[in-house]
């Protein structure tokens, strides 16, 4: 824990929330340090997106709850397990080991080779590392824990399930239902060309709602409700990002404006990604999940 929550005596006077933000952002700025030893395919740049997203949220007065579909190990839902404040619950949905039950899904997982599906151990033994209990854990396909989630609750909903086009399409109507006003949905791959499923889903359903992005990275792209709501996250990301020495380059996409936001070159790390991307995608899912 850093000297200002420990030793200050500013800090002790502030409000029991403005603490809990405080130490939030101490434990998740922690857990970054320690980001790639649970596997994964969750950035560094991403991190550090959700963790200043939920808290301009906090700033905002946003309040609810978090869901992430699609958790793999854990990585990005071990910090978003810091980033909740309060009552506020954390939810995850993943298949947690159980095969699709889909034909596209079956055929998706084919694909991907011969890797092991982590378990509902397999998650919670990295998230335990890191917290004292448990998130809700809601085990199966997305489509069948709708009657689970309350409507209009959520502000932080983190898409990065199935890849197939029908499953991210009754994904991206889930998270709508979910998400309240002021929340923030994350699409993962929305431009990754192994899994054209995802772009083939989104953006019509983007042209079609009132979802709005504000931001991209070479991973994710970030949407609240509404163009208002769009810009007011947008302008605050763009501070953000100036500070960081971000590559920042604004667009227009379905007449909302959105920034996106790479790290700059570096060049050990431009080796290592080409190393990687140069290996077979099974061997790369397979070094990604520990399995060599």
């Amino acid at each position: 824990m850093s000297n200002k929550t420990e030793n200050s005596q500013d800090y002790l006077n502030l409000s029991t929330n403005t603490r809990e933000v405080a130490v939030a952002r101490d434990t998740a700025e922690s857990y970054m340090e320690h980001l790639f030893e649970v596997p994964g395919y969750f950035s560094r740049l991403d991190a550090e997106l959700f963790a200043h997203c939920c808290r301009e949220q906090h700033d905002l007065g946003v309040e609810g709850d978090l869901l992430e579909i699609g958790v793999w190990y854990g990585r990005s839902a071990v910090l978003l397990g810091f980033l909740k404040f309060g009552s506020e619950q954390l939810h995850v949905n993943d298949l947690f080991g159980q095969l699709p039950k889909t034909e596209t899904g079956r055929s998706e997982l084919e694909q991907a080779g011969p890797i092991k599906l982590p378990t509902t151990d397999d998650f919670l033994g990295h998230y335990l590392r890191y917290h004292d209990s448990n998130p809700v854990i809601h085990r199966g396909p997305s489509t069948e824990v709708r009657d689970d989630l309350a409507k209009g609750t959520y502000r932080f909903i983190h898409i990065d399930g199935s890849h197939t086009q029908e499953a991210v399409a009754h994904d991206i109507k889930l998270a709508r239902e979910l998400l309240k006003e002021g929340g923030i949905i994350v699409f993962d791959d929305y431009s990754n060309t192994d899994h054209l499923g995802v772009a083939a889903a989104l953006w019509p359903a983007l042209a079609e709602s009132d979802i709005a992005p504000f931001a991209a990275t070479p991973s994710k792209l970030y949407a609240t409700l509404g163009l208002q709501q769009a810009g007011e996250y947008r302008q605050d990301l763009l501070s953000w990002a100036n500070q960081h020495d971000l590559l920042v380059r604004e667009q227009t996409v379905n007449n909302s404006k959105l920034l996106s936001l790479r790290t700059k070159f570096n060049r050990v790390n431009w080796i290592a990604n080409r190393i990687k991307r140069s290996l077979p995608n099974r061997l790369r899912r397979m070094v990604a999940a520990e399995r060599f």
